[in-house]
């Protein structure tokens, strides 16, 4: 967080990636009861991330604040599971992602009441990147635009209360 002036503030971050190997159980129960049961192996990987806002204090008791957000979300092309057993024939199966980058903005206006109480109001708008030919239940991220309201109070030096409407719309 820089603070080149009184009324400035810049932040920056960076958010590196990681692999996952998610193992579980597995259970599939057929129409009549009966039930095959294994252990799945799935690789899975969360992009790295970059971030970027600001917070300006425009006037006396009003701030004005924005941030973008990039995730680098190429790095998912696929999914794969495999299961330690087959279940109906299948050792394991490949889930195609096809994901492309994302991002998102966000701004909004802060005003200060009192000493002790703050109100806000917010817009943001989500870009997905997952692609329509992959769209899926597990993947349900739709780009998305959305606002918000909320009220803090300092209940004193160390303590604040938040509360929050938030709505967001999606495809």
């Amino acid at each position: 967080l820089f603070h080149p002036t009184d009324t400035l503030s810049l932040g920056f971050s960076f958010g590196g990636g990681s692999n996952i190997d998610l193992e579980g159980d597995v259970k599939l129960t057929y129409p009549d009861g009966s039930t095959e049961k294994t252990r799945h192996h799935t690789q899975m990987v969360i992009p790295f991330t970059l971030r970027a806002g600001f917070n300006w204090r425009f006037a006396e008791d009003f701030e004005w604040g924005a941030d973008i957000y990039y995730w680098h979300y190429q790095v998912l092309q696929e999914q794969r599971t495999v299961l330690d057993s087959p279940i109906m024939g299948m050792a394991g199966f490949t889930d195609p992602k096809d994901f492309g980058n994302s991002w998102n903005w966000n701004t909004g206006l802060m005003y200060h009441v009192s000493e002790a109480l703050e109100v806000m109001v917010g817009w943001q708008m989500d870009f997905s990147p997952i692609p329509d030919r992959t769209f899926s239940l597990d993947n349900a991220s739709r780009d998305q635009k959305g606002v918000s309201m909320g009220a803090r109070w300092a209940i004193n030096k160390h303590w604040r209360v938040g509360a929050a409407f938030v709505r967001n719309w999606m495809e």
